[in-house]
């Protein structure tokens, strides 16, 4: 039974291990082909992969090309916006400057044509044949006229104007431009016709503010020019327009000499010992001196004591006689003045509250900070001219015997450093003077505020004297007492006169701070627009420029032209 049993389940358990297996095989095979199926479509996918890469390098290498050219175009383009920009601001003023030219010749030519038929009407009246021939060749005498028996005039005025304008043409092309001599609307200053674009810039720009202020009551406005013949003469034209009462005129022009200048301030620091006196600084050059010139007489015109002295009002309308007398008596002044004792006071008053102490300390800081930024300003502008980097690529330009890529973008970049360099420097200076003015103001309140210390302490002085006289004075007889009554009423005298100085220095002394604080403060106002508005102005155009330095140096290099050569 046992083996039976065994036979039976040998027959039935091997027919199960063959399906197993027959199964395991199939399973095999069909991983076998999906596996199959998938490494052909990764093979598919992984060659599709490089394809896209290859294109999308392509893709990359292309879009670097395009936006490298586009990157040139774009530069080039700025170029010539910052060019054609800043052409068109000098176009712009130029054809202000004509505009306001051609105004002013118009009206003069309406002028001269009325002058010209008046002179014709009355040389026609004298019946004289050889006067009349000299209009001939006067444009707008080409109407002929009749001469009535009356002596009247009737002119015949149904010629061509084609006529007319060809007697005109003839006359003006005979003329040398050079020789034409304009008059400013402005300054009425003479000059060539090749110097009006220059002179309206600074002119214009000068007078533009003030003359809208000459409509306002109590004004008093000066303007200070140099031409050629005030340079010949040593002299500059201050032209005045007014309408305080005083004057008898609302515009006077009248030239001064630079010692005429000095000659004013002097005379007014003597005058009026209770005002803070405008500085007149030494200048070198001829704008220096002219610009210096018209802050200090702009200054005193501001002020409200000294625009009222008779001796701004004689510098600004007198004649030359006039005040060749008021110098004669400023010197006659001078060599009979004495000197003022110094004293010291004998109580020192050492509070920090005092509001003159309080002010000589503010100006003590600003004049520390204002002598700081004037030296720093002036070490850099010493710097940057020593500094020269525009040499050194012009070395580098010189260098190459070829016309390389070097030789080309170094030079380009020479360039560029010394048009910057060069426009710089000029501004800068002027700026400096500026603020080298507003510093010499400030030491001017100094000395105002010196003065007033200085009376203070003679005042003390001679109080102190008094009552020492007077302690000495009870203490004494009768008959020792002459002397010192002498002394006494020696100290009285002065103590009386030094507190009649003291008040007058102490009557419009804070009105005088008052108004030298806001006098600075509008001054460095405008410097330091000017100063911004020049940095502005000088960066724009160091980026118009370094943009197009940008476009030379970005050239493609060339094979061809090498500096070294092996034959």
């Amino acid at each position: 039974m046992d083996s039976g049993h065994d036979a039976e389940t040998d027959e039935d358990s091997t027919p199960l291990m063959s399906t197993s297996d027959d199964d395991y095989s199939c399973e095999i095979q069909q991983l076998r082909e999906e596996n199959a199926d998938l490494r052909q479509r990764l093979r598919r996918a992984q060659k599709k992969i490089d394809e896209h890469i290859i294109e999308n390098k392509n893709l990359s290498d292309r879009l670097i090309q395009e936006r490298g050219h586009f990157t040139k175009l774009l530069h080039q383009i700025l170029k010539e916006y910052y060019s054609v920009g800043e052409n068109s601001v000098s176009f712009k003023e130029e054809l202000g400057a004509t505009q306001v030219l051609l105004l002013r010749e118009q009206e003069n030519i309406k002028e001269l044509q009325g002058y010209i038929d008046r002179l014709r009407s009355e040389i026609c009246k004298t019946g004289q044949e050889s006067l009349i021939k000299l209009f001939d060749g006067i444009p707008g005498s080409e109407n002929e006229a009749k001469i009535l028996p009356n002596g009247h005039v009737v002119q015949e005025t149904d010629k061509p104007i084609a006529q007319k304008m060809k007697a005109c043409h003839r006359l003006s092309a005979e003329l040398d431009p050079d020789d034409l001599v304009l008059s400013c609307t402005l300054c009425s200053e003479k000059m060539r016709i090749d110097e009006i674009t220059s002179h309206s810039r600074i002119c214009s720009a000068q007078s533009q503010s003030k003359n809208r202020a000459l409509h306002k009551p109590d004004t008093l406005i000066v303007n200070v020019t140099c031409s050629e013949a005030d340079i010949e003469k040593a002299s500059f034209k201050i032209v005045t327009r007014t309408n305080l009462e005083n004057y008898n005129s609302t515009h006077y022009d009248v030239h001064r000499s630079e010692s005429d200048c000095l000659w004013l301030r002097e005379n007014l620091q003597e005058l009026c010992t209770e005002c803070v006196v405008p500085p007149l600084l030494q200048q070198t050059t001829l704008n220096g001196k002219t610009r210096e010139l018209e802050r200090f007489l702009s200054r005193l015109c501001q002020h409200q004591i000294l625009r009222t002295s008779s001796l701004l009002q004689l510098f600004l309308t007198g004649s030359d006689e006039e005040i060749q007398i008021a110098k004669e008596g400023f010197n006659e002044r001078q060599s009979l003045k004495q000197t003022p004792v110094e004293h010291k006071p004998s109580r020192i008053d050492t509070s920090d509250k005092g509001t003159l102490i309080k002010c000589q300390k503010y100006l003590e800081s600003i004049v520390k900070s204002l002598s700081g930024l004037i030296n720093h300003l002036r070490s850099s502008l010493e710097i940057s001219s020593k500094k020269g980097q525009g040499r050194w690529f012009k070395s580098i330009a010189e260098s190459e015997p070829e016309d390389t890529y070097l030789k080309t973008a170094a030079q380009a970049l020479s360039k560029v450093c010394d048009d910057l360099e060069k426009g710089q420097k000029e501004d800068e200076k002027l700026i400096i003077g500026d603020l080298q003015s507003v510093l010499e103001y400030i030491y001017s309140c100094q000395k105002l505020l010196g003065r007033v210390e200085s009376s203070v302490n003679s005042f003390l002085y001679w109080e102190e004297e008094v009552r020492v006289c007077e302690d000495m004075k009870k203490n004494m007889s009768k008959e020792s007492n002459t002397d010192l009554t002498t002394r006494w009423a020696e100290a009285n005298s002065n103590y009386l006169a030094a507190k009649a100085h003291l008040e007058m220095m102490y009557k419009n002394l804070s009105d005088e701070l008052y108004h030298f604080d806001y006098q600075k403060e509008l001054e460095l106002r405008e410097i330091f627009i000017e100063y911004t508005t020049l940095k502005f102005e000088h960066y724009e155009k160091v980026k118009s420029k370094w943009e197009a330095a940008i476009v030379m140096t970005e050239t493609m290099l060339s094979r061809d032209n090498r500096a070294i050569v092996f034959t």
